[in-house]
């Protein structure tokens, strides 16, 4: 029995939902669609609808991984703790490292202004003093 010529439209669907299946893993996904990866990623090049799928999904994969480390957590192991704290726990003083990115301004810039605010802050002790 001869197979059924399937289109490249369809072709897709079975990816994208291949995709989703193997949580966003792109080799599972092609092996499981029979698409290969230059395939796959010509489509994620020339076609929004396709990209926009497979942006959509993408969120299953960090909601599996969240879920797992949760358990973790929930299991005691430490590690996971520390990961978590050092990630979404910066804000209550758990981050190992200072940010200190320029917000896209010259770092020439930020250097006046803190220097100006420093001046300031040095005329305004003066003053008190006197």
């Amino acid at each position: 029995m001869a197979r059924k010529k399937i289109n490249t439209e369809q072709k897709k669907a079975i990816f994208i939902e291949a995709y989703r299946q193997s949580l966003c893993i792109i080799q599972k996904a092609c092996e499981l669609s029979e698409v290969g990866r230059t395939q796959y990623y010509t489509w994620l090049k020339e076609d929004d609808a396709f990209r926009d799928a497979i942006e959509n999904i993408e969120p299953i994969q960090i909601e599996f991984v969240e879920n797992a480390l949760m358990k973790r957590i929930g299991e005691g192991s430490d590690s996971s703790i520390q990961f978590y704290l050092k990630t979404k726990g910066k804000s209550s003083g758990y981050a190992t490292q200072i940010d200190i990115t320029t917000g896209g301004e010259k770092l020439n810039q930020i250097s006046v202004i803190k220097l100006i605010e420093y001046k300031k802050n040095e005329d305004d002790d003066k003053t008190e003093k006197e």
